[in-house]
């Protein structure tokens, strides 16, 4: 799934990655294991979304927390202080604002990148495209990590880098003069 495809035209070669940062959990792809065949799916990026809360909140939550039955929830060995996961949910201190951040999976990123840089040695253009509908589709802003994401891209030989998914007309970025 993380292979680029490809168009041949007159003008050239163009190659084209998806990338999915919004699915459903049995969409992703998955390689062959041993005898078991590969399982089709998409090019899932996955995140890890923190929402941010005040310093004063973050205490409150790790005392609710803390305070639950023994055993029925088990606290990370080494756990930041400014944050926190309970309940499935993770949460960070930030004094100064509300709102959400993300982190990517690294071997996730790493591999998107890779699979951009052997696109660009066998096309002439290269697009990337990710369905991506964090925030939320009530956002008119691209959650924080599609910026980093959309500029490694085209350091990485990316023409082209196209969000879509959230209900949002969104601007476009030109960045080392490619959108």
């Amino acid at each position: 799934a993380r292979a680029a495809r490809f168009f041949d035209t007159d003008k050239g070669r163009v190659a084209l990655i998806s990338i999915a940062s919004t699915f459903t959990p049995l969409s992703r792809s998955a390689p062959p294991v041993g005898e078991a065949p590969g399982r089709p799916g998409v090019n899932a990026l996955r995140t890890t979304r923190y929402s941010f809360v005040t310093p004063d909140e973050l205490r409150a939550l790790r005392k609710i927390r803390d305070e639950q039955p023994a055993g029925s929830v088990r606290p990370p060995e080494k756990e930041p202080a400014d944050e926190l996961d309970l309940f499935g949910v993770h949460y960070k201190a930030a004094a100064d604002r509300r709102g959400f951040t993300y982190t990517v999976d690294p071997v996730d990123e790493r591999d998107v990148l890779k699979s951009i840089r052997a696109a660009k040695q066998l096309s002439d253009f290269v697009i990337v495209t990710i369905h991506a509908h964090e925030p939320g589709n009530w956002s008119q802003e691209p959650a924080d990590f599609l910026p980093k994401l959309a500029h490694a891209a085209i350091d990485a030989g990316a023409d082209q880098f196209i969000g879509h998914g959230p209900h949002q007309l969104r601007g476009v970025e030109i960045y080392k003069g490619k959108p």
